[in-house]
């Protein structure tokens, strides 16, 4: 197994590789460590001669989304970077509807950094896999089942409780 100490400039496929590979899939894991989950640090790697890499979402299978919102499908709990020189022509479509094609014009690493919600970097790609929840007005963090903080929600109730008492006195 060749390891890498950066991916090369060139066009990528990034998103979950298990989507570009039908067969060989098997193949692509055995040659790699499972894409260096088995090694330690190791995330570069050659496959037939070719770049690829990755690294493991913070909570396995889901769809997550990078800095610009575009959205990335994980099946195989893993996203990462495969040149398209190793992805059949048969599996193109797949590459564009489930990940992104990218231009990288200069070297970069694929990184994880859990400190900051666990994201992926892949060049200046960075995929968010560990979101906190987030209040839908201001954006604060929030509890895991709570869609306002706790000033927001004042202020909605307070927004319906004068909208009543707005209504009863109209009535009146």
């Amino acid at each position: 197994m060749k390891t890498l100490e950066k991916m090369p400039a060139g066009t990528y496929y990034v998103g979950d590789p298990c989507y570009v590979f039908d067969k060989e899939w098997d193949d692509v894991l055995a040659s790699t460590g499972c894409l260096g989950l088995e090694l330690e640090n190791e995330r570069h790697f050659e496959y037939k001669g070719r770049p690829i890499g990755a690294c493991s979402t913070a909570h396995g299978d889901g769809t997550y989304n990078d800095q610009k919102m575009r959205s990335y499908p994980v099946d195989a709990g893993i996203i990462g970077a495969v040149s398209i020189d190793l992805i059949k022509e048969e599996k193109m479509l797949d590459a564009k509807r489930l990940g992104h094609i990218v231009e990288f014009k200069e070297p970069f690493e694929i990184l994880y950094n859990q400190e900051d919600e666990g994201t992926i970097s892949i060049g200046d790609i960075d995929i968010v896999t560990d979101p906190s929840p987030c209040c839908e007005n201001c954006g604060r963090e929030v509890g895991f089942f709570d869609r306002l903080c706790w000033e927001c929600h004042e202020e909605e109730y307070e927004e319906e409780y004068e909208e009543e008492y707005e209504e009863e006195y109209e009535e009146a």
